[in-house]
């Protein structure tokens, strides 16, 4: 009966290990998605206000502000 307790101890412990992990890694994602979009956001307001600036400018997107966006 005491190795049954403890293997079932044992398992518990792992389980709360394994959702305390979990929220971490969720909570760390959601932060990264949050900053991304919050700075794609920003550029294209930064753009947007280019624009409203230089009416009669050529459209030029600054893509390479976008995190993530590869520059060719």
């Amino acid at each position: 009966m005491d190795a049954k307790f403890e293997a079932d101890t044992k398992i518990a412990d792992s389980a709360r290990m394994y959702q305390m992990q979990k929220a971490n890694f969720d909570m760390e994602v959601n932060a990264r998605v949050r900053t991304g979009v919050s700075l794609r956001s920003e550029c294209f307001r930064l753009m947007d206000l280019e624009r409203k600036c230089q009416p009669n400018a050529p459209f030029a997107p600054f893509l390479f502000l976008i995190p993530g966006h590869m520059v060719i």
